[in-house]
């Protein structure tokens, strides 16, 4: 069986960062034998970027030809929003969300990278679809309410900001 099966099954939960290495090793021996083997290609990525090696982490996905999977598009889209290429992970969960509208983690995403890249209004309206899905989405909420402040639509923003409070989010915002 192998290590990326192995983990999975036995439910080895990997903390600390030595046995996150050894567990990368073991990956690293299984894609001797299957080179294109997706799951371990993902589950060492996965690995990589818990410990925070998020170059070697995206170059370990980049193994995979035309990828087709929305989870492993979005992943990498994650490990691009941790090396801050905001535009191009912008880029990577639009393709997810062609294949998969209703993602709603996808969405919550794409609000934080249209954040970073100062595109409010896009956050306000993306914020609304996923909120249509989702409506008690807390981290979605937080990017609405903190896009409608930039954007100085206070009478929206505390509207957002009394739901938050009602979910019981505990914020000083």
């Amino acid at each position: 069986m192998n290590s990326y099966l192995n983990i999975r099954i036995n439910g080895k939960n990997l903390e600390k960062k030595e046995d996150i290495e050894n567990a990368i090793l073991k990956f690293d021996e299984d894609l001797k034998e299957n080179p294109d083997d997706e799951a371990t290609i993902v589950g060492k990525s996965v690995l990589l970027y818990k410990i925070g090696k998020l170059n070697e982490s995206l170059e370990c996905l980049n193994q995979i030809k035309n990828i087709r999977n929305a989870s492993i598009i979005e992943l990498k889209a994650v490990i691009l929003m941790g090396m801050s290429n905001y535009k191009w992970a912008l880029d990577l969960l639009n393709e997810v969300l062609k294949l998969d509208c209703g993602n709603v983690s996808a969405l919550y995403y794409k609000t934080e990278c249209l954040f970073k890249l100062k595109r409010f209004k896009e956050v306000v309206d993306t914020a609304d679809v996923a909120l249509k899905i989702d409506k008690n989405h807390q981290s979605i909420l937080i990017n609405k309410f903190c896009s409608l402040v930039e954007l100085n639509n206070t009478k929206e923003a505390l509207k957002v900001k009394e739901k938050l409070l009602r979910l019981g989010l505990n914020c000083n915002i």
